[in-house]
């Protein structure tokens, strides 16, 4: 199996590495001569830990017994990066750990450390201001004291000066515990969704009205059939109408068939034309309509466009806010780190039980009932707080075990 690692790993000469002067146990003789046989047959499996400076921190006995076997150079790790300056306080977190120490001996290792660490952040903190905009060192500071961790720092003095502060400005947010981004997000996306039916709608009320515009079409063209058959149509029937009457009048009787023709002919074209006029009627209260109908076809492809312009605008502001949620989350996972998360309940526990000490040390007889009344409400939003996280972690837990299972 392979071991990765987050720094890179560089083969370094083992002149260049130096050893501080750090009391370290003696390795054992038969671990020793068993580390001895492993580097002889496979090498250095795990790197060096060292500094910048090339000083060892951690793998002493591994570079004195791959010198003792003629290794000119060896696999090293720089932890103390430029964006891990902190690394480097393991010299004395392996002291702690590996030595038997008394505890005024261990106190003071302590105090040695803490400051140790405190002054490579202090060093790191002053390296990274000159980059970043003067106005903004205060802000940046505050980061740092919140968040502990360099390397968004660093982040921050890479870019470009004007997008220092918005980006600071995200980051404050984040620590802050802002959630007007996720608010404003879900009524985005329940507006694009009311917008979508709202643009359906109005397409339908088109195609409705354009159903009406065919109807209007089909009659006009109804019309012109008819005025231009009419004519013709007349003259059939006339004519019809004059055979019938030849047959049944004498042709001796000619002035009686004109006169029977002409009041024929009138009755006919009085009846075509009441049908021309019903026609012409229907047609003038569809050109209305129609006017009417256009006229609102026209406003609603203008508000169709208006909404389309809308969610196209909302679909924007949407991509932004959502783009600037995934930063966050990932901003996140570097500001809350587990291990933070794990502290501050140990320190919250510990906090309780000082509290609660020192209630049994004054007695509750001494605090007034207003206060105790406060304290009782206190407990009450703190069990609350507690319940959702165990939901919260439960719920993880039932999400794993679902995921085992598919």
């Amino acid at each position: 199996m392979s071991t990765k690692f987050h720094n890179p790993v560089i083969l370094l000469e083992t002149e260049k590495l130096q050893i501080q002067d750090q009391p370290m146990p003696e390795l054992p003789a038969d671990k020793k001569i068993a580390l001895r046989e492993s580097i002889k047959a496979y090498g250095i499996k795990y790197p060096i830990a060292i500094t910048k400076g090339h000083i060892i921190l951690d793998g002493r006995n591994r570079y004195e017994i791959a010198k003792e076997l003629g290794y000119t150079a060896v696999p090293c790790l720089i932890v103390d990066t430029d964006e891990n300056p902190t690394e480097s306080v393991l010299k004395y977190d392996l002291e702690l750990f590996r030595r038997s120490l008394s505890a005024e001996e261990e106190e003071e290792l302590l105090l040695i450390r803490d400051k140790y660490l405190l002054d490579i952040k202090n060093q790191s903190l002053e390296k990274i201001l000159p980059n970043i905009i003067p106005g903004l060192h205060n802000s940046v500071r505050d980061i740092y004291e919140k968040n502990g961790d360099i390397s968004f720092l660093c982040k921050i003095a890479s870019l470009p000066l004007d997008s220092q502060k918005a980006f600071i400005k995200e980051v404050e947010v984040i620590l802050d515990g802002d959630t007007g981004s996720v608010d404003e997000l879900k009524r985005l996306n329940n507006r694009e969704k009311e917008l979508t039916k709202e643009v359906s709608r109005l397409q339908d009320k088109i195609n409705e009205l354009s159903e009406i515009e065919n109807k209007y079409k089909e009659a006009e063209k109804k019309i012109k059939l008819l005025q231009s058959g009419l004519k013709k149509k007349i003259e059939e029937k006339i004519e019809a109408k004059e055979k019938e009457l030849e047959k049944k009048y004498s042709v001796e009787a000619p002035e009686e068939i004109t006169k029977i023709l002409k009041q024929e002919q009138a009755k006919i074209e009085g009846d075509y034309k009441k049908d021309m006029d019903k026609l012409r009627e229907d047609l003038r209260a569809m050109s209305l309509s129609r006017n009417e109908i256009s006229q609102e076809v026209e406003v609603l492809k203008q508000e169709i466009d208006d909404l389309k312009r809308q969610k196209k605008d909302d679909a924007s502001i949407t991509s932004k806010l959502n783009n600037d949620l995934k930063l966050r989350k990932n901003l996140l996972k570097g500001l809350v780190k587990p291990d933070k998360f794990v502290k501050r309940f140990e320190l919250i526990s510990e906090d309780l039980n000082n509290i609660f000490t020192n209630l049994l040390e004054v007695g509750l007889d001494t605090i007034e009932d207003s206060y105790k009344e406060t304290i009782q409400g206190s407990i009450s939003e703190i069990r609350d707080t507690i319940g959702e996280i165990e939901k919260f972690i439960q719920s993880g837990k039932q999400q794993r075990q679902l995921a085992r299972q598919i």
